[in-house]
């Protein structure tokens, strides 16, 4: 099973988010992804993403959205993260504002690695302590380390 810290990498995360609205923070995200190489195509992906997100917030309780799009623009799975230190109005199911975003990007084709993904950082954003560490962290590095912990003890179950 793929692993979120299998996916993200030091240059595709940003522990000091800026933007003050939904499609800035979502082009901020995508603008981490690229760094991995395997986004073919900008517009394609950002109208995947914002096609999504129309549909329904991706914006969860406790301070987490998981913007997401399936997309011919990658050939693989690919994701970034952001911590917005403010936080923002992302249209959450609690009416909070947002800090931690996960993006994902999937082949259309495999739709059911965006699932699998999704589930993975539901289960690890139950974690209060969790949620608390990457808000206060200023690491890329200290970001990948906590979500490597936190998976070790969940694989551990």
């Amino acid at each position: 099973m793929t692993l979120i810290s299998d996916v993200l990498s030091k240059k595709n995360i940003s522990t000091d988010l800026k933007g003050r609205d939904k499609e800035t923070i979502i082009k901020s995200l995508l603008s981490f992804a690229m760094r991995t190489g395997g986004v073919e195509d900008r517009e394609e992906a950002y109208k995947a993403i914002m096609d999504r997100e129309r549909l329904m917030s991706t914006a969860l309780e406790n301070g987490i959205a998981i913007p997401h799009g399936k997309t011919n623009a990658v050939s693989y799975l690919i994701m970034s993260l952001g911590i917005s230190k403010s936080g923002i109005d992302f249209h959450s199911m609690d009416g909070k504002p947002t800090y931690i975003f996960f993006l994902i990007l999937v082949p259309e084709k495999n739709g059911n690695q965006c699932l699998r993904m999704m589930a993975q950082i539901a289960n690890l954003t139950r974690n209060s302590d969790l949620i608390s560490l990457l808000r206060k962290t200023s690491s890329s590095t200290e970001v990948l380390k906590i979500i490597r912990s936190v998976e070790k003890i969940y694989d551990s179950i």
